[in-house]
């Protein structure tokens, strides 16, 4: 147990209450801090995915990375037991958008983003594959805007 000053302790705090300091100094960054940039380390993934786009028509395209596991978790323990979906932001909003092509991935587009529902079964030599035209708006998502 922490040993408490004569100030602490006329202030009305326990030893116990030292506990829930520290959690506040350390943790608060998490929560709280806008200057701190919090990214994953980088690590080898499961599957690469790009965007690019030509004159209005995009195409996400996403390549395996381990042969036939590539869609199956890696660790069933916790978030991973379902299958966690393929989602890629886009940089701007969009508008207007059509599907072209879908390669039976069936996926879902919104104005700031695209979500795949996880195939689960990898063909490594199929096509993972969308294309849809749609229009720019000139503001940043929500989820970007610092």
């Amino acid at each position: 147990t922490a040993s408490l000053s004569a100030e602490a302790k006329a202030a009305g705090l326990r030893p116990f209450d030292g506990a829930g300091l520290l959690h506040d100094r350390d943790v608060v960054a998490f929560y709280g801090d806008p200057r701190w940039s919090a990214t994953m380390a980088r690590a080898p993934t499961a599957w690469d995915q790009t965007l690019d786009e030509r004159d209005g028509l995009y195409t996400l395209t996403i390549t395996p990375n381990r042969g036939e596991r590539t869609f199956q978790p890696i660790n069933t323990n916790g978030s991973q037991r379902g299958g966690r979906p393929i989602v890629h932001f886009f940089p701007k909003r969009l508008t207007d958008v059509r599907l072209i092509e879908d390669n039976g991935l069936e996926p879902v587009i919104a104005d700031d983003f695209l979500l795949i529902p996880n195939p689960s079964q990898c063909d490594p030599h199929r096509c993972y594959m969308v294309r849809f035209k749609a229009a720019k708006v000139d503001v940043k998502p929500a989820a970007q805007i610092r």
